[in-house]
């Protein structure tokens, strides 16, 4: 497992090579709901943040915060600039 990931509330990437790297930790999750949105992108693994992110109710959503001593668990995926922007609208995150 991957870990020491750093992201923050909301859809959050990291650009490497002209590819980002998505974490995920709630219905985009193999298995889950929303997980085919993730369909032409490559999973690179299981993956956690570092100590001291948890996850806090935002609206209908998970958000993922900095705070308490916990690891929030989830996967990472590697995306193109256009799946990136797909996942942007899908999450509704402001441009």
């Amino acid at each position: 497992m991957l870990s020491g990931f750093f992201v923050s509330a909301g859809s959050r990437s990291s650009k490497i090579g002209g590819v980002h790297r998505v974490f995920v930790y709630g219905s985009l999750k193999l298995g889950f709901l929303h997980h085919q949105e993730l369909a032409d992108a490559e999973c690179i693994g299981e993956a956690a943040t570092a100590r001291g992110y948890r996850l806090v109710v935002f609206g209908e959503y998970p958000a993922l915060v900095p705070g308490g001593s916990g690891v929030v668990h989830g996967e990472l995926y590697q995306v193109s600039d256009l799946l990136l922007g797909r996942l942007d609208r899908f999450e509704e995150v402001p441009s």
